[in-house]
């Protein structure tokens, strides 16, 4: 499973293949900007992985944050408060 699936209750989709996560899209157009399907954090909170079709973005629901999903070791739209992968492997922002 690739890091928030469409079985998620917690995002609101807003693109993939290019990370057109809402106004302004995104400067993530590879996987390993992305850190692959353990994802990332964008400065403004969207969730950024690679699954099949390339590069997706998420923004996530309200109540939900960008952080690490300890349960699935990998960044999705988690409750509050968030931190980043405590292992130090993905760092949380993207481009690192």
């Amino acid at each position: 499973m690739v890091a928030c699936g469409c079985t998620y209750p917690d995002f609101v989709f807003n693109g993939a293949g290019g990370g057109d996560a809402g106004a302004g899209g995104s400067n993530h157009a590879t996987c390993s900007q992305v850190h692959f399907a353990e994802g990332c954090c964008d400065t403004d909170g969207t969730l950024y992985y690679c699954d099949t079709a390339g590069v997706a973005a998420r923004k996530c629901a309200a109540g939900y944050q960008c952080g690490w999903d300890d349960l699935n070791l990998y960044y999705g739209c988690v409750p509050p408060p968030v931190m980043a992968d405590p292992s130090g492997t993905f760092p949380m922002a993207c481009g690192q």
